[in-house]
């Protein structure tokens, strides 16, 4: 899936380039680090008795100034709206996280790891596209959140 998606893709300066691929591997452009590095620069989890601290003001986790935030933030819904604008039919992806956003050498933002998406399969004869298959796993944790 992730071939596919980046080969799909391929003319999109915010998805990653795509050299090669052979069974479950994929040859990529270099990239130099993620996101998920350097906006949560720590092992992404608070001890509870030390809390975020922030009761009276916001204590930031990183040193991106609000601009550099929303300009991230501006890039990454581009860079997803990329992925699920395709014109040639619809890809879903339902496992976007901050790590699957790398930067390259020149600081462009682009978006990786495609293996939980799905292009979903368009039944000619009914006129529609055929039922979501990765919905299993999304309904079970929807089911198990409620309790």
């Amino acid at each position: 899936m992730d071939a596919l998606v980046m080969e799909r893709l391929t003319s999109s300066p915010r998805i990653v380039d795509m050299f090669g691929h052979c069974a479950l591997g994929v040859i990529t452009e270099k990239l130099d680090y993620d996101m998920e590095t350097t906006v949560i620069p720590t092992s992404g989890t608070v001890d509870e008795e030390d809390g975020l601290k922030d009761q009276y003001d916001v204590n930031p986790q990183n040193d991106y100034k609000p601009t550099e935030k929303l300009g991230l933030a501006l890039e990454m819904a581009k860079s997803i709206a990329e992925l699920h604008g395709f014109q040639d039919g619809v890809i879903v992806h339902d496992d976007i996280q901050l790590s699957q956003f790398l930067i390259d050498s020149n600081g462009k933002l682009k978006l990786n790891d495609f293996n939980r998406a799905e292009v979903m399969l368009f039944d000619e004869e009914k006129g529609q596209y055929c039922r979501y298959r990765n919905g299993v796993v999304c309904k079970y944790l929807m089911f198990v959140s409620f309790f």
